[in-house]
C-alpha cells in the first residue's frame, strides 16, 4: 500500500510546486489547521485526510498508511515525495524540505 492508494479518501488542495505533499491530519488538531494554512499561504498543491474522520475498512487503510511514517501517530504527519517525513508542525523543517 502507499499513500497513492490512499489518495482516493483525501482532500486536494489546488496549488502549484513539483512535490507531492500528504498530510494526516485531525478535524480538531490547531497545529493540522496551522499546517494547511502554511502550505495554502505558499501556493502549494497538497492532500490531507482528517484521520478522525474516517470509519471502518477506509480507517483502516489510512491508519495502516499511517504507521508506516509515524508508528506514534501525532499529528500532522507530513509526507513528503512519500518518502521525507514530518512528525508534528515544524515550519523551519517544512520549508527545507519544501526546497
Amino acid at each position: 500500500m502507499t499513500i497513492s492508494s490512499i489518495q482516493k479518501y483525501a482532500t486536494e488542495i489546488n496549488g502549484k510546486g513539483n512535490k507531492d505533499i500528504f498530510l494526516f491530519t485531525l478535524s480538531t488538531c490547531v497545529w493540522c489547521s496551522r499546517a494547511k494554512e502554511f502550505l495554502q499561504k505558499l501556493g502549494l498543491k497538497y492532500y490531507y485526510i482528517n484521520v478522525d474522520e474516517t470509519d471502518g475498512k477506509q480507517q483502516e487503510e489510512v491508519v495502516a498508511e499511517l504507521d508506516k511514517f509515524n508508528s506514534s501517530h501525532s499529528f500532522p504527519t507530513i509526507v513528503i515525495d512519500n518518502k521525507k517525513t514530518i512528525h508534528g508542525y515544524d515550519e523551519g523543517e517544512l520549508r527545507k524540505l519544501l526546497k
